[in-house]
Parts: C-alpha cells; structure tokens; sequence
C-alpha cells in the first residue's frame, strides 16, 4: 500500500481521546454517572453551596466535559428555556453559576472547540432555536458570550 492510501489507525491513538471519562447527568436530580474503560460510578453534586438560581439539572438543558470542568448550559424550568450557563469543577463538585448566555434554550447542542493555545465551548441551536454562541474557557476563566452567525434553520439535540 502506497504511503499516500494509508489508513490512521484512531484505535490505537489515544491522544485523540479529549477524555477518558464520560460523564452523564440525570435531569431533575443532583446526580452525575461517570463510566470510564473500567469503571462506572454515581456521584451527587452540590447545587446549594452556592446558593444558585437552580436546585439540579434541569431538562433540555446540553452538558459538557472539559479537561478538570464540566459545563452545563440552558435546559428549561416550567416550559420556559432558559440561558444559564453553569460549571463544576469535577473534582469539588458544587455547581457555580457563570454569566448567562445571550439566548435562552433547550434541548441544544453543546461542543468543545481547542485551538493551540486556547478552549471554547460552542451552543448551538436548540428547541426553536438558530442561534450559535460561543465562549472562551481556557484556565476556567470566562469571558462574555460573542455571539456567531446563526444557522438557517432551528434544530434541536
């Protein structure tokens, strides 16, 4: 085979891997799954501490794990979408709020972006929603909302 038809081999790269864990929330709860290659385990996190505006993960809302943060962002509350923007440092695990996101939405998707020096995390789209934002997250220090082109059509999850 031609060095110009080789296949990468992923499987076998696990510098590709952005984490070896997959965290997971259950909505209306204050608990977090967390599965890695050999292990699985429930853990509840502390809304209260800080006395926050919401008291568990709230339905619809898109989550995201980053290096030593997990982000979580809108969801909704009695019907209504919301633009929360929330994250917890895995290891302490009590929820902080951040600065609100420029729309409110649900049922959203949320992605990481890294570049060579520095992280964002992208919203984008959601329940009745074409908007796409973003925002700087590297050292956990966080910026305000820049707001991107938004899509051609609402799409949700």
């Amino acid at each position: 085979m031609s060095e110009k038809h080789k296949f990468f081999d992923y499987s076998k790269n696990t510098s590709l891997f952005l984490t070896e864990e997959l965290l997971m929330i259950i909505p209306l709860t204050n608990i977090i799954f967390s599965y890695s290659k050999n292990s699985y385990k429930k853990f509840k996190v502390d809304f209260e501490k800080n006395k926050i505006k919401i008291h568990s993960f709230l339905p619809g809302c898109a989550t995201l794990h980053q290096d030593e943060f997990f982000y979580i962002t809108g969801g909704e509350i009695k019907d209504e979408a919301t633009s929360s923007f929330s994250y917890m440092k895995i290891k302490e695990k009590v929820i902080e709020e951040s600065v609100e996101m420029n729309f409110t939405r649900r049922f959203h998707s949320m992605m990481s972006l890294i570049t060579e020096h520095k992280k964002y995390i992208c919203v984008i789209g959601g329940w009745d929603s074409k908007e796409v934002e973003m925002i700087e997250t590297t050292d956990g220090i966080f910026g305000k909302w820049l707001i991107l082109p938004s899509m051609h059509y609402s799409r949700s999850d």
